[in-house]
């Protein structure tokens, strides 16, 4: 039936390349993925609020932001990048579970705190 429906459309536009693109496998699939990964994004954003709203609570009742907390948004935010590149077609690589769950560790692009570091620090 699926198959019948897009070879349909296909013959309307009677153009070879488009009944190609449209019933290769490999971008179906890449779409079920896409939808997935988009569902899981609005999951991830929602657990980043949740993160953000927990590191201001440690922050005004102990005077200081919670490490471990931390480290967990940075490697959740380094997620949520890995989800959008391949959403935005950036990557081909599907991000967790099918490659390992992002490091915590500081690195070059978290260093600073500062999304451009031409700016000056505002702590």
């Amino acid at each position: 039936m699926r198959s019948a429906t897009i070879n349909a459309i296909c013959e309307a536009f009677v153009n070879p390349e488009l009944k190609d693109n449209l019933t290769r496998t490999s971008s179906w699939i890449r779409v079920a993925y896409m939808v997935l990964f988009a569902i899981v994004y609005n999951i991830a954003e929602l657990v980043g609020l949740l993160v953000v709203l927990f590191q201001i609570g440690s922050t005004l009742i102990t005077g200081k932001r919670n490490e471990f907390v931390s480290g967990f948004g940075r490697s959740l935010s380094r997620y949520i990048f890995q989800i959008w590149s391949y959403l935005t077609y950036s990557s081909e690589q599907r991000p967790f579970p099918f490659m390992v769950w992002p490091s915590s560790a500081p690195g070059p692009d978290l260093d600073s705190g500062r999304v451009n570091p031409s700016l000056p620090d505002q702590h």
